[in-house]
């Protein structure tokens, strides 16, 4: 896991900064269940909260036990 890249593109989302954080995304190599959750991040802080749980519950059908945070808060 990249948890430093993961947490760079999501904090470029946060600031919504989008296409950035997109472009990164796509440059990236991190895992698909590790993409996705960016990709629901990004959903999440576009205020998207439906596609943005659509994304972690993908994640959730991969891996039960990967730790979502924000999908608490949805």
């Amino acid at each position: 896991m990249n948890k430093i890249l993961k947490n760079k593109i999501t904090n470029l989302f946060q600031k919504d900064q989008f296409e950035e954080g997109l472009k990164l995304l796509e440059k990236s190599d991190l895992s698909f269940i590790e993409t996705l959750e960016c990709k629901g991040n990004a959903e999440y802080y576009k205020r998207n909260y439906k596609k943005a749980s659509a994304y972690y519950n993908q994640i959730l059908e991969i891996d039960i036990n990967y730790p979502l945070s924000r999908y608490c808060y949805l």
